[in-house]
């Protein structure tokens, strides 16, 4: 499943940030991010090495735990359409079928832990609600249905999860520990092996992740309405980034992006640098958008999205070029 890829390099851009030597400028023109014609593809890349770290598919993945531990929120793969719905503290096994008067919910994409479809699972004291979550495990590559199973959080430590899952006619009524791993941003669970999956890559080792993941728009009645996009993550541990409009990307300096506002949502990039045209019928790339990367060394850079079409004329490639500052 886990498989490794290599581009060519760009220059390391890694050392002691000196304000007089600034990051010397590289640049990878036309660097593709194969997410695949069913977006079934994710890829990590480090912005300091122009590498892509590592590529994998998203699906065997349900649940993400935290390896901060000091954060004990539960997060969904939003990149499979998630839901969850709190039948609130009821016994677990009355719990038999998806129906319930409270809405479904997902993972707003800012990666806001005040945002998450599991909420606040405790209590004041720090105790478990005993709340029985129904987890709609969302949808694979072909559009099918990946099914149902309900779930209770029992308790947490600041190197475990305790969680009891069963399936909704109470079969496979299964209590487990959850390992938090602090080197990872999120810990990928899987209901399929009850087990920790090899999904995502050490969090000092990545800056980007290009996915597909669940976002939202609001409609002029005021609803929301989520929607699966796809589009570049960022590691919230090690980067934040912005834009700027209407600016050659030759001509961004250094001095040009020390007054912006850079901000760690999860969504920092997103996927707005594209939009689709209904007059041609196909993906265009905003044009003039240039994203500004800050990593944890104090190191910047500038990325443009070319293209987001391989040379077959596949959707899914997000291709683009990043230099140094």
């Amino acid at each position: 499943m886990r498989r490794v890829i290599l581009f060519l390099a760009i220059a390391s851009l890694f050392g002691c940030e000196k304000e007089e030597k600034p990051v010397n400028p590289a640049t990878s023109q036309a660097l593709s991010a194969g997410m695949g014609s069913s977006y079934e593809t994710m890829l990590y890349f480090n912005i300091s090495t122009g590498l892509f770290v590592q590529e994998t598919d998203h699906h065997p993945s349900d649940l993400q735990f935290p390896g901060n531990p000091l954060d004990n929120h539960i997060y969904l793969n939003s990149s499979n359409f998630m839901f969850v719905r709190n039948f609130g503290s009821v016994p677990f096994e009355s719990v038999t079928d998806t129906s319930h008067s409270s809405d479904w919910k997902y993972d707003f994409p800012t990666g806001n832990p005040n945002r998450t479809a599991f909420g606040e699972w405790m209590d004041g004291t720090g105790k478990t609600k005993n709340e029985v979550f129904v987890v709609n495990r969302g949808t694979n590559s072909k559009g099918i249905s990946i099914g149902f199973v309900k779930m209770q959080v029992l308790k947490v430590s600041p190197t475990a999860f305790e969680i009891r899952v069963a399936n909704l006619d109470n079969t496979s009524d299964t209590v487990l520990t959850v390992q938090r791993d602090p080197n990872k941003v999120r810990n990928q669970f899987w209901f399929e092996t009850m087990a920790i999956e090899d999904i995502e890559p050490e969090k000092s080792t990545w800056h980007l992740h290009f996915t597909q993941y669940t976002d939202y728009d609001i409609t002029d009645g005021g609803d929301t309405i989520p929607y699966i996009v796809r589009g570049a993550l960022i590691n919230q541990t090690n980067t934040v980034a912005a834009f700027i409009d209407g600016v050659s990307f030759k001509d961004i300096k250094l001095a040009d992006v020390q007054g912006l506002t850079f901000s760690n949502n999860r969504n920092a990039i997103g996927y707005n640098w594209k939009k689709f045209s209904l007059d041609s019928g196909v993906y265009e790339v905003v044009p003039d958008r240039v994203y500004i990367i800050k990593e944890i060394g104090g190191n910047y850079y500038k990325l443009q999205f070319l293209d987001y079409y391989n040379d077959a004329g596949e959707k899914g490639y997000a291709k683009f070029q990043i230099e140094g500052l």
